[in-house]
């Protein structure tokens, strides 16, 4: 599934924000879909800030694992604190946010093929590696809160 239709999905369990499923997640529905958002915007953000002519490929096993997956191992990473929500999450912060995303989303499909950044996680990423890397996280998001709603 596209990022585009991810953003679109979120948004459609927005009005689900406060539902919970101990057994699947210690979060609610509305934290899943926040920090999901805060992803799509901060690595949008970090790629529109790089020099796309410093970027140069180096070969990380756990990208390249990922990408071929496509698949996050769940539970094994501690998300940043920068994407995760300071507050409460709520509809109206939700609405919010979902509007930045879109910007974000906008502004992703213009960048130079080269805009880069560095991930904890998986290492150097240009923009096409970036976009997949947001479809996977996104998904496993979007996985986890079906779960939660099931």
């Amino acid at each position: 599934m596209s990022l585009d239709n991810q953003i679109k999905e979120l948004e459609d369990v927005i009005l689900y924000h406060n539902q919970t499923n101990h057994k699947v997640s210690t979060k609610n529905v509305g934290w899943h879909i926040d920090h999901a958002f805060r992803v799509i915007i901060a690595v949008t953000h970090a790629l529109k800030q790089s020099n796309p002519k410093g970027y140069r490929y180096s070969f990380h096993w756990g990208r390249q694992l990922m990408l071929l997956t496509g698949s996050i191992a769940r539970g094994k990473a501690k998300a940043p604190r920068m994407v995760i929500a300071k507050r409460d999450v709520n509809s109206k912060s939700l609405e919010v946010i979902h509007r930045l995303t879109k910007e974000a989303f906008t502004d992703l499909q213009k960048l130079d093929p080269k805009a880069h950044f560095r991930h904890q996680y998986i290492g150097r990423i240009n923009t096409q590696q970036s976009i997949r890397f947001l479809e996977i996280h996104t998904k496993h998001h979007l996985k986890i809160i079906q779960e939660i709603l099931a």
